[in-house]
């Protein structure tokens, strides 16, 4: 009987899951090859050797191969058995306040979210690019969907993770939703959940709704801004206001 080095193995998954152990070996004299399970994982071990390499096995605290390579083989394919993972994906609506948003203005006045559907319009550039980025207007509220995604490891520990919808995830509202851009989404790999509620298509519509209503009154306020000076100082005495300019009282 000669012992050899430990067969030392080192597996991890993509979402930082590793496992790293040492695995006693040595050759008999008929010539297999017996390898030594760490008794802390001669419970796991024994589930995946007979689901992976032999059922009808029976394993104690050892295993045997017939060469040095099929040893390390088996070794290996345990390391990669033990950080196995399953994922499940959970459609969130992030959303935030007083943000910046883009948006696509027709040849007639209406809002869409950008100009892939469009045969005329372009960006709004009415506001004040000194404030403003170039292509955005200040919106009171943004969202977006982006998909939690839930890793949980073969041991039972969970990490997360965020992913952007795959196709087919979001119905018609939420892909609309998502025309806006409005860069809501999670930093990737951040502890850190900014405000979120599950996703819907009635959840997608409320803020599709409210992020478009938001922009038309941003584009008609600015529209009447724009205007000549005398002109506008006139048009406000006159009252010759094109939208609606609600006076509220503070609270």
């Amino acid at each position: 009987m000669a012992k050899l080095p430990d067969i030392h193995i080192y597996a991890h998954h993509e979402h930082k899951i590793t496992f790293e152990r040492k695995f006693g070996c040595k050759v008999l004299k008929d010539g297999l090859f017996t390898v030594t399970v760490p008794e802390d994982l001669v419970e796991e071990f024994t589930a995946f050797y007979r689901a992976e390499v032999s059922k009808s096995a029976g394993i104690d605290n050892t295993f045997q191969a017939k060469t040095h390579e099929e040893a390390v083989k088996i070794c290996n394919s345990f390391g990669r058995w033990k950080v196995e993972a399953t994922e499940e994906r959970e459609l969130l609506i992030f959303y935030r306040n007083a943000s910046h948003g883009q948006f696509w203005i027709t040849d007639n006045g209406l809002i869409e979210p950008d100009g892939r559907r469009e045969s005329t319009g372009g960006w709004y550039h009415g506001i004040d690019r000194d404030s403003f980025s170039r292509r955005g207007a200040v919106a009171g509220v943004s969202a977006c969907v982006a998909v939690r995604v839930k890793i949980t490891a073969r041991d039972g520990k969970t990490t997360h993770r965020y992913d952007l919808p795959r196709e087919g995830e979001l119905g018609p509202v939420g892909n609309e939703l998502q025309r806006y851009d409005m860069k809501c989404n999670p930093a990737f790999y951040s502890k850190k959940d900014k405000n979120y509620i599950p996703y819907t298509e009635k959840a997608a519509g409320f803020f599709v709704g409210q992020i478009r209503q938001t922009m038309q009154r941003a584009y008609d306020l600015c529209e009447f801004l724009n205007q000549d000076d005398a002109q506008l100082s006139d048009d406000i005495e006159a009252g010759r206001i094109p939208f609606d300019l609600t006076e509220t009282t503070p609270a």
